[in-house]
């Protein structure tokens, strides 16, 4: 059994891509795709263990040891979403689907090696930990953000990381609630400052990884620019917003309630994810009359996925 940090990666709205394009176009789309979210897998020393479809199922630590494993994945994770960006840019030139990504992050105990049957065998990783990082990146869609990862991920982050706390949840076959983080990017001088001139520190990797091109426009001569910080302003509002889903979560309904209509006030274009707290914190408003003193007392709040 090793600790190893999962990532699953999907293409949105393939199924739509798929039906419009022609299959010579739709083959061109998915090799640039796949090379561009592969290479950056590598570059941050993670393993694609599979290409299903449009989707790349990734590990870190799995084949050997791999220092900062979940650091890693996250910071590939971030490099993908904006890689997205500037792919979208360039197949909109060519005629093709802008396109968008959900990625899902956990680290977890796994039993590496070679599976399968008698007749066809492969590479991989078996165990719980890979199950629930499916379920997470099934989650993007849901809260509408391109980054969730679990707790287990959050707490072996370095320094730096931007994130915010999105929900505590139940996944479908799970018993347990895990709680799960939004990833924005990082803080390259906090996690210079913080990793001391390590060798093989996540922020020296991204610099060394940038300088060789880590993403190549289609002439292969020029590397993308990346942008990693979060504004003040974004980060005092995810605080305010996880000060807000706490309150929601210990049964202050008031508390929540307020705070999530100045959020909204704050930025009404933010994407759903405060819209459905507020929606749910409105709800247990009303009903708060009717709980009694032990559902008062035992509320946690959690959303349950069946």
């Amino acid at each position: 059994m090793r600790h190893v940090t999962v990532m699953f990666c999907d293409l949105r709205s393939y199924t739509t891509i798929a039906e419009v394009l022609p299959i010579e176009r739709l083959l061109q789309f998915l090799e640039r795709y796949l090379t561009v979210m592969a290479r950056i897998v590598h570059l941050f020393k993670g393993t694609v263990a599979e290409i299903q479809g449009d989707g790349l199922l990734c590990f870190w630590n799995a084949e050997c040891d791999i220092e900062n494993h979940a650091g890693r994945a996250c910071a590939a994770a971030c490099a993908m979403t904006q890689a997205v960006t500037m792919l979208s840019e360039e197949f909109a030139q060519q005629g093709l689907p802008c396109i968008k990504i959900g990625i899902g992050i956990h680290a977890g105990y796994g039993l590496s090696g070679i599976i399968g049957s008698r007749e066809k065998l492969k590479w991989g990783v078996l165990g719980d930990t890979v199950n629930l990082t499916s379920r997470l990146e099934s989650l993007c869609k849901f809260y509408q953000v391109n980054i969730v990862c679990s707790q287990a991920v959050h707490e072996l982050l370095p320094v730096g990381f931007n994130s915010r706390r999105l929900d505590r949840v139940k996944v479908r076959g799970r018993q347990e609630p895990v709680n799960i983080f939004q990833i924005f990017g990082f803080s390259e001088q906090e996690m210079l400052e913080d990793s001391a001139g390590s060798a093989d520190s996540v922020h020296v990797l991204h610099q060394r990884a940038y300088d060789s091109g880590l993403i190549l426009t289609m002439d292969s001569e020029t590397a993308w620019p990346f942008s990693w910080e979060a504004s003040e302003a974004d980060i005092a509002y995810n605080r305010l917003y996880e000060v807000g889903l706490e309150a929601y979560q210990n049964a202050d309904f008031k508390t929540a309630l307020a705070i999530t209509q100045a959020l909204l006030t704050l930025d009404p274009r933010e994407n759903q994810v405060t819209e459905l707290l507020s929606q749910e914190v409105r709800a247990m408003s009303r009903q708060q009359g009717g709980l009694s003193p032990a559902e008062h007392a035992s509320w946690r709040g959690i959303r349950i996925f069946d």
